[in-house]
């Protein structure tokens, strides 16, 4: 039980190599689609705002005088302190001094489903308990948080159990919680729905960019930063930017050789396929995304839902070693996002391309250590490692599910899973979800919460609602919207730097306890 052995040697230069190439990939295609969704369709990319932000409110607390920024990144940090004591220090500690762990929230979400099953057949009732999502809904756009709780609430407690009233969920039980009821309603129905909302949206927004180039101009967010940083965008602005051409070639390059590599490893699988994932889904997913979190916040919603999966079990391929084979597919619109934080603190691209080079030789090494150093303390998962001893039978079944899927006689729990009439249904969905926001005049960014609320399911959503409503019509008011909306990004930043700190020192202390006291697993 290491990794210290020379049976890895192998894997790990696959891994290597895979990283190497997505993080060029990262970089080329990430950049693209910054210049398309920031430069051309001026998105306001709200959670940008908090993370430079925060990088200036540390940069000035060098400072002899003590800025307002830092006044609220204190407080922020400070929250953040003691709600991470509560959440992850008692736990993480407990788990090594006590025999058993000790927790005063499970984590990640309060469940309650199970007590819906009469009432409310195939719907989920799950709280999330990392009280970040109140803060983060003071920062993300109001209408789209609405429509991303309108979304929510509509799926989860209408569209289901009519679903399965009408006999269209039928893997569903009485007494199913959380996960278990996710699973049956995705295969059931939602996992093809969600392709074809997925698809609706790049239509619709790729029909926007074409309409605005058409008129010759485009829709200029009025959002304080984007006025305040208007003069930074192109060519020329001191960003150090490079030809979208150049950028492009990286991006082939680095894909072709990435094909290369796949179809080295496993020569049988079909090498067009994975031309369709390097330059036609990857794109189109990482395009759909950013646009989806230069709106609202969040990639929800954007996700192209098991492609990878539905394209090697439709080939026809046979055997199991393509599972665990490196895909040319990938979501590279977060990229947008740090470029845009990039933008707004007048930080050079170069210099964050150095960055990664160098990041990637140390995350390289300490990862590994970190890796084998963990995985040979405990069992995982185990009451010691709460969120994968929840999750990961979740996300472990339906791989295996997939997996076995290309087995001969493997399981055909698979079949009739994603098929067209679903599909279309998505795109119905999508459809007349857009009709119904452009009937009442609304905002652009409620049709995007709205699809973000029905690919997910109400757990998060109740926080970030409370949070957008007390921002709206009580800090807003009290401070003046713009004033506070930069208020709330500090406390958001300070929050996340006071959640981390205090999650690092418990879990290092647990590691060196552990380290000087446990038995190898």
């Amino acid at each position: 039980r290491t990794f210290l052995h020379s049976f890895w040697i192998k894997p790990f230069i696959v891994a290597v190599a895979t990283w190497f190439f997505f993080m060029v990939n990262q970089l080329s295609l990430g950049y693209v689609i910054f210049r398309i969704t920031s430069d051309i369709e001026r998105l306001p990319f709200p959670m940008a705002p908090i993370a430079a932000e925060g990088a200036t409110a540390l940069a000035e607390s060098s400072s002899k005088s003590e800025s307002w920024r830092w006044r609220l990144f204190s407080i922020g940090t400070v929250i953040g302190l003691i709600w991470g004591t509560i959440y992850i220090v008692i736990p993480t500690l407990s788990s090594t001094f006590l025999t058993e762990t000790v927790t005063i929230l499970p984590i990640p979400f309060i469940d309650f489903t199970v007590n819906l099953r009469a009432v409310l057949p195939t719907a989920v009732l799950v709280i999330n308990t990392e009280i970040s999502g109140l803060l983060v809904g003071m920062v993300i756009p109001f209408w789209a948080i609405v429509g991303n709780f309108i979304g929510a609430m509509i799926k989860n407690f209408v569209m289901n159990p009519a679903f399965f009233h009408y006999g269209l969920l039928e893997r569903w039980e009485p007494g199913m919680s959380f996960i278990p009821t996710t699973l049956a309603v995705n295969f059931d129905f939602w996992l093809s729905a969600k392709i074809g909302m997925a698809f609706t949206i790049f239509i619709i927004s790729m029909a926007a960019i074409v309409k605005a180039l058409m008129r010759g101009s485009m829709e200029i967010s009025d959002t304080a930063e984007d006025q305040q940083f208007q003069n930074q965008t192109g060519p020329g602005s001191g960003r150090g930017d490079v030809p979208i051409w150049m950028a492009l070639a990286a991006f082939v390059v680095a894909s072709g050789c990435m094909i290369v590599f796949i179809h080295w490893l496993v020569p049988e699988f079909p090498w067009w396929i994975l031309c369709l994932f390097a330059f036609v889904l990857t794109p189109m997913m990482s395009y759909v995304a950013a646009k989806m979190t230069g709106i609202t916040g969040t990639t929800g919603g954007a996700q192209f839902p098991y492609v990878r999966e539905g394209a090697i079990y439709l080939s026809g391929y046979q055997g199991v070693d393509i599972w665990f084979a490196p895909m040319p597919i990938g979501d590279y619109s977060a990229l947008a996002t740090t470029f845009r934080v990039m933008q707004l603190t007048r930080t050079k691209f170069i210099s964050y391309v150095k960055l990664i080079a160098v990041n990637f030789i140390i995350v390289l090494i300490a990862s590994f250590v970190f890796w084998s150093f963990i995985w040979k303390m405990t069992a995982i998962p185990s009451s010691a490692y709460p969120y994968a001893q929840k999750m990961w039978p979740f996300h472990a079944t339906i791989q295996v599910l997939w997996a076995s899927s290309t087995l001969p006689g493997g399981s055909n729990l698979m079949r009739g899973i994603v098929t067209l009439p679903k599909i279309l249904s998505g795109v119905g969905i999508a459809s007349i979800s857009y009709a119904i926001v452009m009937l009442v005049k609304g905002p652009l960014s409620l049709f995007y919460g709205l699809m973000q609320g029905f690919a997910g399911f109400p757990m998060g959503q109740y926080l970030l609602l409370t949070g957008a409503l007390l921002s709206r019509f009580y800090f807003g008011k009290r401070f003046g919207h713009d004033t506070w909306r930069r208020y709330a990004t500090l406390l958001v930043a300070g929050y996340g730097c006071g959640m981390g700190l205090i999650a690092m020192t418990s879990i290092a202390v647990s590691l060196v306890m552990k380290s000087i006291s446990s038995v190898v697993f």
